[in-house]
């Protein structure tokens, strides 16, 4: 399945739930240019459809780091353009992102992944805090500090999935799900 139709699956499934809307859809390969004007708009969506500053943050900073996280792992393959979407059901907000990944990178970030979800959500902030104190940057890490993040900020309420697609390739969905109540 390419993710054109894996996006239009995705937003076909978000717009049978009820009282939901779109906050931002973007599917097009991802540049630095692309990201900053992207969190940009990010900021105003949320802001105008109500939520708590406290909200914005965590969205743009959990934004940040699954965009930066697309543009350093994604691989421009013919009909597979990445994704990144925000909509908002109830009291949630909902971040779905996809992209092809080489199987190596795969592997780093589901092992990853299934670590973070695996710690005990009373140790989470813990294990967080004492992760960015004994991390260095490293630009060429494939599977860094960014994806600790989102799933602390989330309070590790994620899901993620991979499907082979060709050649050594993966497709990478990633779903984060926040409560958020608006003003």
């Amino acid at each position: 399945m390419k993710v054109n139709e894996e996006l239009g699956l995705l937003l076909q499934d978000v717009t049978q739930l009820e009282e939901q809307d779109f906050l931002f859809v973007l599917n097009s390969p991802f540049t630095g240019d692309i990201i900053a004007d992207t969190i940009k708009m990010i900021e105003k969506n949320v802001r105008l459809a109500g939520y708590s500053q406290q909200v914005i943050t965590r969205v743009k900073m959990i934004s940040i780091e699954i965009l930066q996280n697309i543009q350093k792992h994604q691989i421009i393959t013919p009909g597979y353009n990445p994704y990144f979407v925000i909509s908002s059901h109830a009291q949630e907000l909902r971040i779905y992102s996809g992209n092809v990944v080489s199987d190596e990178v795969k592997l780093k970030i589901g092992e990853r992944l299934r670590v973070y979800q695996s710690i005990d959500p009373g140790v989470i902030k813990n294990f967080y805090m004492e992760s960015l104190k004994n991390t260095q940057v490293n630009h060429n890490s494939n599977a860094s500090i960014g994806l600790l993040d989102i799933v602390y900020r989330a309070n590790q309420n994620i899901d993620y999935h991979f499907k082979s697609i060709e050649n050594n390739l993966s497709f990478f969905g990633l779903a984060v799900f926040l409560e958020a109540h608006k003003n």
